[in-house]
């Protein structure tokens, strides 16, 4: 290589190669902004997939725990003891509709272990409450606010004439998934008591006159 092309390379070396450029702040926010966005997406997805586990559960439970009461009904001709909610909740609060009273079945009788998850604490059984008409077996379900109450089935349950339903007062009461308020129910309704029909009424028998009389 010749002195002058030595020289001449001395003079201008080759140039170190660029690193890349750093994001600008303008990137790296809003790539944290999207991050958060992809987390609370997720969180959310969590929270519904808990939520509709939690209801599925509960309205499982509540359907065996209504066939448990029809089974014993069935072997011992009559329900078991109701018990007052408020006492097994031991002073915690019980949200329910004009703060009326809450009853409940008694669990060693009955021979269940469902608790409602629902229920302060989540850990007392689901709220119960029978009368001559029949019985109605809920949970105040995902708002934790009792809308049914002892004295609000007293008033309005009643037997139809015909059919196996609720009663309008009782059934919009029962849980609306669109707003999440409302109760989940179960029910039994007692069969109306069967009348026997009333004898036909016979024509009088005529009097001898009367035929007499008779052209």
């Amino acid at each position: 290589m010749s002195e002058s092309k030595i020289n001449n390379a001395a003079r201008h070396p080759a140039p170190e190669p660029v690193p890349p450029a750093e994001p600008s702040k303008k990137r790296q926010i809003i790539l944290l902004i999207a991050l958060a966005v992809l987390a609370l997406v997720a969180l959310i997805y969590l929270w519904r997939t808990t939520q509709a586990k939690q209801l599925s559960q509960a309205r499982m439970d509540l359907q065996s725990t209504a066939a448990a009461l029809r089974d014993y009904k069935y072997l011992n001709n009559e329900l078991p003891p109701m018990l007052s909610l408020a006492e097994l909740a031991h002073g915690r609060s019980l949200p329910s509709a004009d703060n009326g009273e809450l009853h409940t079945y008694d669990q060693s009788t009955l021979r269940v272990e469902f608790v409602d998850p629902y229920s302060p604490g989540g850990d007392l059984p689901f709220a119960w409450h029978s009368n001559d008409e029949g019985w109605i077996l809920y949970s105040p379900g995902p708002d934790r606010v009792y809308d049914l109450t002892a004295e609000l089935i007293d008033q309005h349950l009643k037997r139809p004439e015909s059919g196996d339903a609720l009663p309008a007062e009782i059934m919009q009461r029962e849980f609306d998934p669109q707003t999440g308020k409302g109760d989940l129910i179960q029910y039994q309704l007692n069969p109306k008591p069967k009348t026997d029909p009333e004898p036909e009424s016979k024509p009088e028998a005529q009097s001898q006159a009367d035929k007499n009389a008779q052209p």
